[in-house]
């Protein structure tokens, strides 16, 4: 048998181009003819096994042959793969097989949607019949590749369902070991141009015989904690302090924004829509849940993410200036407002369908019982009654122990769902908690207080709390305003009832030590800081009204 027998270069274009010319008109004719050709080519072709087998006599030979199957394996798969799979099954080579297999992987990756769909088929007919050798293997540069370009192709909104399958399932067969870890890193991964809500679409519309596990897809629970470790705590900007008594001032933020460079979202921080690898991961969660609500009872530590997502997003849609880790300008036209809907829709799903009496008594009276140290026995102590009580026990752990803004925010936001049906008698309890651990955590103790003064019924000790927070400030020195003076007004804030109820904020003799030492301060020579005159600000509704000077030194500071 002589080589000239084999195909060259140029016969194998000129078969191609006649394949071009005659199968236009005839795709579907053609990918059957493909098809059944292939199915019994492997053990049909014993001149190409004949001549595989002199391959040891003749090293010349042997180096023509491969090297026209590597140099054009994607340009043999469309005009003939019966050829090619027969070089695969039958050449004992793994070296020079695998050459020649990453050679078309490759190719295959860069197959529009259209040629796909006629020319795979018989590749995928061969590895379903398990007839191609075990260690034909991508290399991780090509899963890579191959992952986006074929996901991609799988979501193209101008291709057929039928294209979109089979890109599947060249995804699933050819690179099956390793399409869960690849898909989720692209869920991860910013520079990954499909988004993670479209990736999610295609493996839920995933053709018949394929399955994909979520768990292996999303990363872990750990996993996803650390992402959010590595992200500040702070709010975007100290501003929000208007909004919400739970900022502190600037002073006590962990970290500054002048350290930071943000990139755009052409930068390998942020996807086209402006979302960080964090916002990427849990905005895809939230995804999954909003379709499965059981997914959600079941996995109550991604509450916790979307809560911190909520948070970011909010921040930023409050001050779009301003520098985020998590969103970038562009994220500013992404509906982040429907984010932050939808996870309110889940947070109020989760927290208030328990159907467990006493879980949050259970989960109080842990929290109480393990004292003012931090401890993460409590958590266990409640783990048998449920998911529930063990995350309230958590969250609030977690914000006593680092006593952060964004634990404390998550806390409040927390239990304005945990309090939907609080009595007088357990408010006053959580009021207490409040109070024990004032010291150690002063931001979750006024987490705690605010969310008792805003969601529950008046307790009994709110009234004698604002009292005592009042009488405190009459003896507070204009060199400790920007300190404690500071603290006492956040906490008065904290504890303000809302304008719509009838409820006395302070009787007028306390308010009058608050006029006081409001007037100390300002007229004094220490530098008061403008978080403290913002505070005085907001405790206005105390001072309304009584007049005096405390309001020209307030306006004219």
């Amino acid at each position: 048998m002589h080589v000239a027998e084999f195909p060259d270069a140029w016969e194998l274009e000129r078969a191609h181009d006649y394949s071009k010319d005659e199968g236009e008109d005839e795709s579907d004719s053609e990918s059957k003819t493909l098809t059944e050709t292939d199915a019994s080519a492997i053990t049909g072709i014993p001149f190409l096994i004949d001549m595989l087998e002199q391959f040891r006599e003749d090293p010349d030979s042997a180096e023509l042959i491969d090297a026209i199957h590597s140099q054009h394996a994607t340009l043999l798969l469309r005009t003939s793969p019966a050829l090619l799979l027969s070089y695969l099954t039958h050449r004992k080579s793994p070296h020079h097989c695998s050459s020649v297999w990453h050679a078309l992987l490759s190719g295959v990756a860069r197959l529009d949607a259209a040629a796909l769909s006629v020319y795979v088929r018989p590749l995928l007919d061969a590895v379903q019949r398990g007839v191609l050798p075990e260690y034909l293997k991508p290399r991780e540069r090509e899963v890579d590749s191959m992952v986006q370009g074929l996901v991609e192709r799988a979501l193209a909104r101008d291709g057929s369902d039928a294209c979109g399958a089979v890109a599947m399932q060249v995804l699933h067969l050819l690179i099956r070991e390793h399409i869960n870890t690849k898909l989720g890193v692209s869920l991860c991964t910013p520079s990954f141009r499909p988004l993670p809500e479209d990736v999610l679409e295609m493996v839920w519309k995933r053709p018949s015989g394929i399955t994909f596990d979520l768990r292996d897809i999303f990363p872990s629970a750990r996993e996803t904690e650390q992402a959010l470790c590595h992200l500040s705590p702070d709010p975007i900007h100290p501003s929000l302090a208007v909004v919400t008594p739970l900022i502190p001032p600037s002073s006590a933020f962990t970290s500054t924004s002048s350290q930071c460079v943000s990139r755009n979202a052409n930068g390998t921080d942020f996807d086209k829509r402006g979302f960080s690898s964090y916002a990427r991961i849990v905005s895809a969660l939230l995804h999954v849940f909003i379709e499965d609500r059981q997914v959600a009872k079941q996995n109550l530590w991604a509450l916790r993410h979307f809560l911190a997502l909520e948070l970011y997003a909010q921040d930023f849609i409050s001050v779009p200036g301003a520098w985020s880790r998590v969103f970038a300008a562009e994220a500013i036209h992404a509906r982040l407002e429907t984010l932050v809907v939808k996870v309110e829709q889940i947070a109020m799903y989760v927290l208030t369908l328990s159907t467990s009496e006493g879980w949050r008594e259970a989960a109080l009276a842990a929290v109480i019982g393990s004292g003012s140290q931090p401890s993460s026995s409590s958590s266990s102590q409640v783990a048998t009654s449920g998911p529930l009580p063990a995350f309230l026990v958590d969250t609030i752990q977690r914000a006593r122990d680092s006593d952060w803004v964004r634990e404390t925010r998550i806390l409040r936001n927390v239990l304005q769902h945990v309090f939907y049906d609080v009595d007088r008698e357990e408010a006053d309890r959580w009021l207490v908690l409040a109070r024990k651990i004032e010291g150690i955590a002063p931001e979750t103790s006024m987490a705690i207080v605010y969310s008792v003064t805003s969601f529950a019924p008046e307790p009994t000790r709110l009234d004698r709390y604002r009292n005592e927070l009042a009488a405190s400030l009459l003896g507070a020195p204009s060199a400790k305003a920007n300190s404690e003076g500071l603290l006492t007004l956040r906490k008065l804030c904290a504890c303000a009832p809302s304008s719509d109820t009838d409820v006395v904020f302070l009787p007028q003799p306390r308010a009058v030590n608050i006029k006081k030492s409001c007037q100390q301060w300002i007229a004094s020579d220490e530098d008061v800081d403008e978080e403290v005159v913002s505070a005085i600000t907001a405790v206005g509704p105390i001072l309304q009204n009584m007049s005096g000077a405390h309001w020209e030194l307030m306006f004219d500071h």
